[in-house]
């Protein structure tokens, strides 16, 4: 069995899509904000067709025998408002890993090729978003020198 990240391509759609539903399940069933409407996988497929050929965002797959993805990330330049000192910064959208192979450093190959990517893009400060019922990615995240900077507040008001 041999793993091989590469960039996305277009024959990677299915296959990140399927595992993203399952990943969209997960999160859901923590998290009720997580429910997807009808037709979410077909918006997340145009979504990621659309990452693919961006030149401010960047996709990797992580695949097993050739062809079955196993993970994958997606990444984008972004810019703060210009009243800071330094507005250019790196996003790390997504970074999933399947259950199955995670521990065998998937992540962090694919994070060091983020992080060759920012560098290219000259963006410094990378920023990321994680669940707060997700603590194998906050462990995770934790692990590779991330700390909280913001936290993220939300109600949800009645209908």
């Amino acid at each position: 069995m041999r793993i091989r990240i590469k960039l996305a391509g277009e024959e990677h759609i299915p296959g990140v899509v399927g595992f993203w539903k399952e990943i969209m399940d997960f999160h859901q069933a923590k998290d009720p904000f997580f429910s997807m409407r009808e037709g979410a996988e077909k918006e997340f497929s145009n979504y990621f067709r659309e990452v693919i050929s961006a030149d401010d965002a960047h996709a990797l797959v992580a695949l097993v025998n050739k062809e079955k993805v196993i993970g994958f990330s997606i990444s984008a330049v972004k810019y703060h408002p210009p009243v800071f000192t330094e507005t250019k910064y790196g996003e790390i959208v997504d970074l999933a890993i399947h259950d199955d192979y995670r521990h065998e450093g998937i992540g962090e190959e694919m994070l060091k090729i983020i992080f060759e990517w920012f560098d290219a893009c000259d963006a410094r400060r990378i920023e990321l978003r994680v669940a707060a019922q997700n603590m194998n990615g906050f462990s995770f995240w934790e692990k590779h020198g991330f700390v909280e900077c913001l936290h993220v507040l939300n109600l949800e008001k009645g209908a």
